[in-house]
């Protein structure tokens, strides 16, 4: 009998377990047992911390949202954590990582490795958030030989790199709850890639913009963007690129690499959800079809799915009916 499948996404919240009123249940139950950590609150306030679990296929990432505290694993913890990295970014307030006889202040979208299999801290001393993904070692440091010689490196906030990984990070976490067991794996190991490449200050930038898992990402996040706000019909390359946190050329880049342009790209995009309209809703309006997909002149838009689909917007609408 086939196992079921595991689920790709766990939201786990302290309060659940009362931890407000009283940290044991949550830290034996459920922080020690199966998060492998454990919790100390810190500024007498009631404790509290919100945690979604992301599997990647072998990577597992959370984000954590947590009242002051300090995240920690002690020398029974670090023994049943073998063979696995933790790197992990502050997202808005400060954290104070411990490891190695060492601390480091990460402040937001700064970052640390971590080894899991030793004794070592994340503090939170006001609250906030932050992100952290295991990653096991020989994965790591089959990308990365010198992956053990950047434990407790302070990987600062104006790095390109580091800002592909959390902005992959996130699309990644938002992608999970639709993907397959196949798809999961693979965001799983561009994110490892992602990390070793950002790791790795050797590398040099032509070498990291030419690797596989920096294009595909890019080009992800980009669509990503664009189908937030695809209604827009004044979105421009420029503007696009300042939502991407990329330059204007690395958003072209991303495009020609596929053998298309900005322009087609996004009319294309537009075009396919258009169809998708049509043909989900019998009573909607070509109208309004055209402005949510960023046509601002609906002749324009006509032309051009009659184009693409050789029939009128009309005329596609009527066979949904």
């Amino acid at each position: 009998m086939q196992e079921p499948a595991q689920p790709a996404i766990v939201r786990l919240d302290s309060n659940n377990f009362g931890a407000n009123q009283d940290m044991r249940p949550w830290r034996d139950a459920v922080a020690r047992s199966i998060l492998g950590l454990d919790f100390l609150a810190l500024g007498g306030e009631p404790f509290r911390a919100r945690m979604t679990a992301t599997a990647l296929g072998d990577l597992a990432m959370s984000h954590t949202q947590i009242t002051p505290a300090i995240t920690l694993r002690d020398k029974e913890l670090a023994g049943v954590n073998k063979e696995t990295y933790t790197f992990a970014w502050a997202e808005d307030r400060m954290l104070e990582v411990t490891q190695r006889g060492k601390t480091l202040s990460l402040q937001r979208g700064q970052a640390a490795m971590l080894a899991s299999d030793e004794i070592g801290e994340i503090a939170s001393p006001n609250g906030g958030s932050y992100v952290a993904v295991l990653l096991p070692k020989t994965d790591l440091i089959a990308r990365f030989a010198k992956a053990d010689q950047q434990v407790m490196q302070l990987q600062p906030a104006t790095s390109g790199r580091l800002k592909l990984v959390a902005q992959y990070a996130r699309l990644s976490a938002q992608a999970a709850r639709f993907a397959d067991a196949r798809a999961l794996a693979l965001m799983g190991d561009h994110l490892l890639n992602l990390i070793a490449l950002a790791l790795d200050g050797q590398a040099d930038e032509e070498a990291f913009r030419s690797h596989s898992s920096v294009a595909t990402s890019r080009l992800q996040i980009i669509r990503n963007v664009i189908e937030r706000i695809i209604d827009d019909p004044d979105l421009s390359l420029n503007r696009l690129a300042q939502q991407c946190g990329l330059s204007p050329r690395s958003v072209q880049l991303a495009f020609e690499k596929t053998g298309t342009s900005y322009s087609d790209f996004l009319l294309n995009l537009r075009l396919d959800k258009a169809l998708a309209m049509l043909t989900t809703d019998p009573q909607i309006r070509v109208i309004d079809v055209a402005l949510a997909c960023g046509f601002a002149d609906v002749s324009y838009f006509n032309r051009r799915f009659r184009a693409r689909f050789g029939e009128t917007p009309t005329a596609v609408r009527a066979t949904a009916r």
